[in-house]
Formats: C-alpha cells, sequence, structure tokens
C-alpha cells in the first residue's frame, strides 16, 4: 500500500478538488514530464493534463462567488478565460500554481476538467447503411430561415460540403495553435473560405450533426436548411465547452441573432443532478434568444450506472473496460452518496478473491491511496464535491497488458449505524478506449450526465426512427418506429427531475460526409453521405427545430421554448417518462 500526500493545506485544501491537490503536491519542485507525473494521478485518463516542459499544465474550472475578480498581477503561468454568468469560470495553468489560484479571493472551489464523448452509438460500426434515399424530413418547413445562428461544439465541420457552402459564419478551432479568441486565448479562429480548410474533422461527427440540423441538400434536407452556421472544434473537456459556449453566445449576439447551441456530446464524471460546474455555466449562458440542445447520451444499454441501497457489507461485479480499444484492461469509477444517511467505505476484490482494505470515506483532505492488486494498480481518492456529499474516484490501471478483464468485485460496507445508504456509481470511458460494465445492480435509469443534466437545456433522447437489416435494401417492418431506441440514456436525475425532455428520430439518420472522416462503405450513402445512430443525431434534429422557432420568436426564454417543445410532443399511452420525456417530437 502507498499513498501521495498533498503540500496543499489550509484554506486552499478545502477549495482545490482533491485529485488536484495530487497533482500540485506531485508538480511542486519537479521537472518530470507531464506523463510521469500524470502516472502516479488518479482520474489522469479523463483528465486534460498537457506537456509543455518543466513540469505539467492543467485545465481547471473555477466555482467562484460574487466576489471573484481577476487580479491586475497575475502570473503568466495562470491564464484566467472569460465568465459564464457570475458563477463559473474555466483557468489553464501550471500545476504547481494551483494553490496560488485557489488563495484568490471570491474562488469557492477549483476542480479538474476531465473529457467528454461524443454521443455516436458505436453500435453503427457493426451494422449496413440504408441505400435508399429517405424523405426529406422537414419538407414543409420550406427553406428554413436565416435569422438565427446554430452553434456547434464538436469534432469540426466540413466547411466545404456543398451542403453548407455561404453560410458558416466561421471555425474556432482549439486544437490548433494559435491566438484564440476573446476570453480564451488558445486556439485558432478562422472564418475566410480558404482559412476554413485549415480545420479538418476527422472523425466525422461534427459535420454529421450540423448536416442534420441545418443541410441545404436537396435530398436529405437539415431542419433548418438557410440557418448561420458556427463551430467550435473541441478536444472534448468540458473547460474547453464551457469557453466553446460562451463564445458562442457572444458570437450570436454581435451578429444580432438568436443563438441554439447544439451539444451532442456528455460524460458522467459529475454529480447527475446539474450542481457540477459546466451545467451551471451553461445554464448561465441561456436566456432570452439563447437555448441549448444537449444530448441525453447512449448509456442506456451500456451497464454503466449501477444503483443500491447499502446495508452493511455488499458487494457487485463488474469488467473491466480498456485504456486504449482492445487492449490494456482499465477502470474508471466513481460513487456517490449522502452523508444525510450515513457514511460508506469501499474495498477491491480482485478475480482471486484477494481483497484490499476498506477505504475509510471520511475526511476530504485524505491522499490518494493505492495498491496492487490482480496485477493491476488501485487508486482510490475521496473529494467533497458539495456539503452532504460523498464522492469517491476509482481507478485500475494495468501494471501489465493482460490483466484479467473478468471476475472483479467492488465492496461497499455502509457505517454500523446506517440503517441504508442509497449509492450511485458510473463507469467514465478514458480518452481513448471503452468504459468499464457492472453485472450487478445495473440500471438503465439514471443514465443521463453532464451537460443534459443542467436545469436550463433541453435534453433530447433518441426515436427508434429506421432500423436497418443486414442487406440494408429491405423497408422497415411493421409495427416499427413505436418505441424509444434501446441506446438511448434514461433518466431521472439524482435530484429527481425529469429528463430528457422529449425524444426525436435518432436511428441512421443520413446526413453529410466529411471528406476526411474514415467511414467504413457499409455506412456511407453515395459519395458525400453516411448514416449513424444516437442521442447526438436526435438533438441536433430538436436542434434545428428551435433555430426555426427562436428566428420567428427572437426573445424566447429556454423555459417557453421548452414547454413549445412539450405542447407538440406525443408520448404513447403509459410509455415511461423516464425514457420519453413529454414524447416525440412532432413537426407541425
Amino acid at each position: 500500500m502507498g499513498s501521495a500526500g498533498s503540500s496543499v493545506s489550509g484554506a486552499e485544501g478545502e477549495v482545490l478538488d482533491a485529485r488536484l491537490r495530487v497533482l500540485a503536491a506531485l508538480a511542486t519542485g519537479s521537472s518530470e514530464p507531464a506523463h510521469r507525473v500524470s502516472w502516479a494521478l488518479p482520474s489522469a485518463r479523463v483528465m486534460r493534463i498537457i506537456d509543455r516542459g518543466a513540469g505539467p499544465w492543467v485545465q481547471v474550472l473555477l466555482e467562484t462567488d460574487g466576489s471573484f475578480e481577476e487580479p491586475t498581477a497575475l502570473s503568466p503561468d495562470i491564464r484566467i478565460n472569460g465568465t459564464c454568468g457570475s458563477a463559473v469560470r474555466t483557468a489553464y495553468l501550471r500545476a504547481k500554481e494551483l494553490p496560488s489560484l485557489a488563495r484568490l479571493k471570491g474562488v469557492k472551489r477549483v476542480v479538474p476538467s476531465t473529457s467528454f464523448e461524443p454521443a455516436l452509438d458505436l453500435a453503427a460500426w457493426h451494422c449496413w447503411a440504408q441505400r435508399e434515399p429517405g424523405p426529406a424530413p422537414l419538407g414543409a418547413f420550406g427553406q428554413g430561415d436565416s435569422r438565427v445562428l446554430i452553434g456547434f461544439i464538436d469534432s469540426g465541420l466540413d466547411a466545404a460540403h456543398p451542403a453548407f457552402q455561404g453560410r458558416v459564419v466561421g471555425i474556432w478551432d482549439q486544437t490548433l495553435h494559435g491566438q484564440g479568441v476573446s476570453g480564451a486565448d488558445y486556439g485558432l479562429w478562422l472564418q475566410r473560405p480558404a482559412e476554413l480548410q485549415l480545420s479538418l474533422d476527422e472523425s466525422g461527427h461534427g459535420t454529421h450533426v450540423a448536416g442534420v440540423a441545418a443541410s441545404a441538400d436537396s435530398t436529405y434536407r437539415g431542419m433548418n436548411p438557410s440557418a448561420q452556421l458556427a463551430m467550435v472544434k473541441t478536444g472534448f473537456t468540458d473547460a474547453e465547452i464551457l469557453d466553446g459556449a460562451r463564445f458562442l453566445v457572444d458570437l450570436g449576439r454581435q451578429r444580432g441573432v438568436p443563438v441554439v447551441l447544439n451539444l451532442s456530446l456528455g460524460a458522467h464524471g459529475g454529480p447527475h443532478d446539474g450542481t457540477g460546474p459546466l451545467s451551471r455555466g451553461l445554464d448561465a449562458l441561456c436566456g432570452p434568444g439563447v437555448a441549448i440542445c444537449c444530448a441525453a447520451g447512449n448509456e442506456g444499454a451500456a451497464d454503466r450506472h449501477a444503483a443500491l441501497v447499502v446495508r452493511g457489507s455488499v458487494g457487485l461485479r463488474f469488467e473491466l473496460g480498456s485504456t486504449v480499444r482492445g487492449s490494456y484492461p482499465s477502470a474508471h469509477m466513481l460513487l456517490w452518496s449522502s452523508t444525510a444517511a450515513g457514511l460508506v467505505e469501499v474495498a477491491l476484490e480482485d478475480p482471486t478473491g484477494r481483497r484490499s482494505p476498506f477505504y475509510a470515506v471520511r475526511d476530504p483532505r485524505l491522499g490518494a491511496v493505492s495498491y496492487s492488486l490482480g496485477g493491476m494498480d488501485l487508486r482510490l481518492l475521496n473529494c467533497v464535491p458539495h456539503p452532504g456529499q460523498q464522492k469517491v474516484v476509482l481507478d485500475l490501471e494495468p501494471l501489465h497488458r493482460h490483466s484479467q478483464s473478468v471476475g472483479w468485485k467492488l465492496w461497499i460496507r455502509a457505517s454500523e449505524q446506517a440503517a441504508g445508504v442509497p449509492v450511485d456509481l458510473w463507469t467514465v470511458a478514458p480518452q481513448v478506449g471503452e468504459a468499464a460494465r457492472f453485472s450487478d445492480y445495473v440500471q438503465s435509469e439514471g443514465t443521463i450526465g453532464a451537460p443534459g443534466d443542467a436545469q436550463r437545456v433541453i435534453t433530447v433522447g433518441a426515436w427508434s426512427s429506421r432500423p436497418w437489416p443486414p442487406d440494408g435494401l429491405q423497408p422497415a417492418p411493421a409495427g416499427h418506429g413505436t418505441g424509444v431506441a434501446g441506446f438511448s440514456s434514461r433518466g431521472p436525475l439524482r435530484d429527481l427531475r425529469t429528463k430528457p425532455e422529449l425524444v426525436a428520430p435518432g436511428e441512421w439518420v443520413v446526413a453529410p460526409l466529411s471528406r476526411t472522416a474514415q467511414i467504413p462503405k457499409t455506412h456511407q450513402v453515395g459519395s458525400d453521405h453516411w448514416a449513424a445512430r444516437g442521442t447526438s443525431q436526435a438533438t441536433a434534429v430538436v436542434s434545428g427545430w428551435i433555430s426555426l422557432l427562436l428566428a420567428q420568436n427572437p426573445t424566447l426564454t429556454p423555459e417557453q421554448v421548452r414547454q413549445r417543445l412539450m405542447d407538440v410532443a406525443l408520448r404513447p399511452q403509459g410509455a415511461s417518462v423516464h425514457a420519453w420525456g413529454a414524447g416525440l417530437l412532432r413537426l407541425r
């Protein structure tokens, strides 16, 4: 057994998230490369740690109060970006400066920026694409409306695709080196047609989603084929996503048009109740003429959520995922519970039956504790994100490549006086690889993470709009199109709010193909379109619908938009509100 201590104490220790306290301790006085420092850090696989020489840099989010003002004299190794309302800021800094950031007046909490996933159903890669064109989904809406900006935060945009010609306002490529934009001094802002070609969409996800919302293609027309478009190509961390959202809202204001933001992405590292910094920051950006659409996620059948009430000691089995697709077994999990019901402790059992000691989840100042178990390096870290809650981060990293993936068990023990402690666990996918899966206490409900858990955003699930049999040529079977897609994430949230708001077509939607994306031939439809499924696509359908609504009513609030959507949605009698929300979006 070993532990990572911390040189951070006192008020700084109360402000810095425990993962950042460990990183600061590792980085202080160290010139080790970032990859060596981060290896000793729990959650490193889902955090954005950058190697710039002479120690690591890190992205963080600041939760602030009304007294926070950025100092005029600030270390050049600390860069604080623009604000989202008055509560949340993002920053980029050298890790050893974390204690200095925590000491700034008005900073209540500093948390690491973690990775997100595009909400594209990966099961799509095992199926065939339909080769017959389908009907344009919005023929009744004519030519759309150009008096609105649809902003996307995604994998990029092939601005040269004919479906978008003449309508791309610009691309902020956060992955390219440049002077950045107002409020965030990183990335490159591209506007002229020749410049737009510098930004590539290698995965094709962003181009596809933009096409679902706004393609002007005559055969596969998007919801609003006249809308102005802007893309933030992101590295998929919550700090970058929040910076991108703020930038797109400001861009719409500069152009004097309402804005719809499409966030076809998500993650399970937060509290699942809308109180995380990304969700709060997005809520602060919403307002008259600004609506945000978020994907519910594709974890409805992924076995990534376990929920149970712990009395005494309870064990639950899980299967490791991988840090790199197909190899290097690993797991990253987060446990959340309420201290009002009692405290819990955790231990891990490997496939041979060897068990670690129970980790006492009582003191938020505890450092990271590590054990060698079953050919894996187990790291446990206690965080206290909000008063009255427990959060435990569990990481399993391989000591060698071929560690056994099955037969693992997580033990949870409640304090003796507890009558029963409700506990939720989620597995988190690494930046490259697959998430671990639970075998016991699996729940398809409660699988909507951030930012779909935000209070003011519109969260969208996927409806089973179009199945494709293996030959890709047969018509849809009778009775299809009557249910929510099996992969679509379900509510409710941890605070028992109902999500999603509604569902929209999200299976096998045809939209533009990025010229730099390597899409299997089985998915391609013609030379410049392809088919995909996921709540990403369903979200883009709703974003396009909202853009038409805001173009005609530019002062509508998010709450008024939500009500308009729910008024036209239709849910079958007896269908679960946690899967359907208000029901299927109807275009009328």
